[in-house]
C-alpha cells in the first residue's frame, strides 16, 4: 500500500528478489505515484516540489538508480558552488565549514561568524571544560544536548536551521537517539562534543567524493524507472479501505473490490498505517497513531535573469525561527546543480515549521505572494517570475520526537506476530530517500525469507 519511494522499492525489491515467483500489486490512492517525490520540467529545468538530492554516504538510493540502469545520468552538486547562508539580524551570513549537525570540528570559523553573539562564543568555548551530564534516561532532545555544550545562541541561530532543513521539526523536541546517536557517544567518551567531531578521521586525500548526488533529469525519473519495472502492478486511485486477516492471508478491500492476498507492506504516513492495521494488530495500530507529522509546502518560481540576483555561487539560504519571515529555506536550484545555461532563475523557497502551519494553510495564490515577498529579502528581487507552481505535502514530514527509537521497537516487537504484515518508510528508520530504500530492502527481504521458511522441503508430507 503506497506507491511513495518506499511503497516501489518494495514491490521491486520483491519482484527482483523474489526471482519471478512473486506476484506485487502496489496500491495507490491519489492519481501519481511518487508520493513526495515530485518534479516540474515545463520550465526546461527540473524543478523538485520535494526532495531533490541522494545522500552518498547512505549508498542504497545512489544504488537504485544505478541497479535501474540510471547510473551515468547521477551528477553532484555544482563545482562552483560555495555553499549557503544563514538569515541572521536581516543579513546573510555563510555557515560555517566542518559543521555536522552543529557541532564544529575548529570553532574558529565560529568564532569569526557574526552568527555568534559575545555570550554565545563563551558558550562555544565553554565545551571542553563542561563535565559530563548525568542523564536519568536513555533519550535527550538535540536543541538540549546542543545547548549544554555549545549553547543556546548557536542552537537557535545554526543548529536548528541547519537540522530543519533534514527533519522539518522542532529541535527542542527531536530524539538524539533517532537522528544523531553519534553525538551521546561523543559525550560519552570524550565529554565534549567538539572533541568528539574533531575526533573523526580526515577525508581522504585526493578530490572530495560529492555529498550528493541527483538524477539530471530529476527524481522523478527513479520513479518513472521503478514504474517501469513495475508497470503491471502499479493501481493508481485505488485507495485501500481496509486489511483485514483471513487465516494467515489478508483481504484488501477497496471500491473496486476484495483482493485475497498473502502479505501485505503498509508504505503509507504513519498515520494511514494505524488504520490500515487496526484490524490486525490493534497496539501496533494505536502506537503508529502517535508518530506526529509537519505540514510542508514548497514553492517553486521561476525568474527571468533580469528580475532577480541570486548571490553568485550560493547554494541557498536558511532562515532561523525569530527572524521575521515566515519561509525557513531557499534553494537557487541552477547554483546547486549543474544544470547549464537554462536561460530562467528557478528557485525554491520552503514553508512549514514545526508548531506553526500558518503559512501552509495559505490558499496557493497568496502563498506564492508571500515567497517573493519574502524572497526579496535575501535577494534583489525587481520584477514577478514567469511560472510558480505550490507543492503541498500533507500530513508532510514524520517528527521523530523525543523516545522515537522505542516506538519504533515496540511497533516491530508488535508486529512480530504478523511476520506477513510489514511497514516501512520515512516514519520509522530515517527521512531521505536512501533510508526509505534501505527500509524498503529489508522489508522485502524478511518477507522473502519468511516465505522461504515455510516452504516445504522436498522430503516433506506437505
Amino acid at each position: 500500500m503506497g506507491a511513495g519511494i518506499s511503497g516501489l522499492s518494495a514491490a521491486y525489491y520483491l519482484q527482483t528478489l523474489g526471482a519471478g515467483s512473486v506476484s506485487v500489486t502496489v496500491y495507490e490512492g491519489s492519481s501519481r505515484a511518487g508520493g513526495a517525490i515530485i518534479t516540474d520540467v515545463s520550465q526546461g529545468i527540473p524543478l523538485e516540489g520535494g526532495p531533490d538530492s541522494l545522500l552518498v554516504r547512505k549508498p542504497a538510493g545512489v544504488g537504485l538508480v544505478r541497479e535501474l540502469g540510471l547510473g551515468e545520468s547521477l551528477v553532484p552538486t555544482h563545482p562552483d558552488a560555495r555553499g549557503a547562508d544563514i538569515f541572521h539580524d536581516g543579513v546573510l551570513h555563510p555557515i560555517p565549514p566542518g559543521l555536522m549537525a552543529g557541532v564544529p570540528d575548529d570553532p574558529k570559523p565560529l568564532l569569526e561568524s557574526g552568527l555568534l553573539g559575545p555570550q554565545g562564543k563563551r558558550d562555544l568555548m565553554r565545551d571542553r571544560r563542561r563535565p559530563r551530564p548525568r542523564r536519568t534516561g536513555g533519550d535527550v532532545s538535540l536543541g538540549e544536548l546542543l545547548a549544554y555544550h555549545l549553547g543556546p545562541e548557536l542552537v537557535d541561530r545554526i543548529a536548528a536551521p541547519l537540522l530543519s532543513g533534514i527533519y522539518a521539526g522542532d529541535i527542542w523536541q527531536l530524539s538524539t537517539r533517532a537522528t544523531y546517536p553519534q553525538l551521546l557517544e561523543w559525550e560519552q567518551r570524550y565529554r565534549s562534543l567538539m572533541a568528539g567531531r574533531a575526533a573523526m578521521p580526515p577525508p581522504p586525500p585526493g578530490p572530495r567524493a560529492p555529498i550528493f548526488m541527483t538524477p539530471r533529469a530529476g527524481l522523478q525519473s527513479l520513479v518513472q524507472a521503478l514504474l517501469q519495472k513495475l508497470s503491471a502492478s502499479v493501481r493508481l486511485n485505488a485507495p485501500v479501505e481496509a486489511v483485514v486477516p483471513d487465516g494467515d492471508r489478508f483481504r484488501v478491500r477497496t471500491p473496486s473490490g476484495v483482493d485475497l492476498v498473502d502479505a501485505v507492506v503498509l508504505a503509507v504516513p504513519a498515520m494511514e498505517a494505524a488504520r490500515l492495521s487496526e484490524e490486525v494488530e490493534p497496539a501496533a495500530a494505536a502506537l503508529l497513531g502517535t508518530i506526529p507529522y509537519a505540514p510542508l509546502a514548497v514553492v517553486g518560481l521561476v525568474f527571468d535573469p533580469d528580475t532577480i540576483a541570486a548571490p553568485p555561487g550560493r547554494t541557498g539560504a536558511l532562515v532561523p525561527k525569530g527572524e521575521g519571515l515566515a519561509l525557513t529555506a531557499v534553494t537557487y536550484v541552477a547554483q546547486k546543480w549543474p544544470y547549464g545555461d537554462v536561460g530562467v532563475i528557478p528557485v525554491r523557497v520552503f514553508y512549514g515549521r514545526s508548531g506553526d502551519d500558518r503559512a501552509v494553510g495559505m490558499n496557493d495564490i497568496d502563498l506564492a505572494e508571500l515567497a517573493v515577498s519574502e524572497l526579496a529579502q535575501l535577494a534583489p528581487v525587481s520584477g514577478q517570475p514567469r511560472y510558480v507552481r505550490v507543492f503541498r505535502h500533507r500530513p508532510g514530514m514524520p517528527q521523530y520526537t523525543l523516545g522515537h527509537d522505542d516506538r519504533v521497537q515496540a511497533i516491530e516487537k508488535c508486529l512480530a506476530g504478523w511476520p506477513r504484515l510489514r511497514v516501512c518508510g520515512s516514519a520509522f528508520h530515517g527521512v531521505g530517500i536512501p533510508d526509505c530504500v534501505q527500509d524498503a530492502r529489508r522489508q522485502a527481504e524478511g518477507l522473502l525469507a519468511h516465505f522461504l521458511s515455510e516452504s516445504p522441503s522436498p522430503s516433506s508430507p506437505r
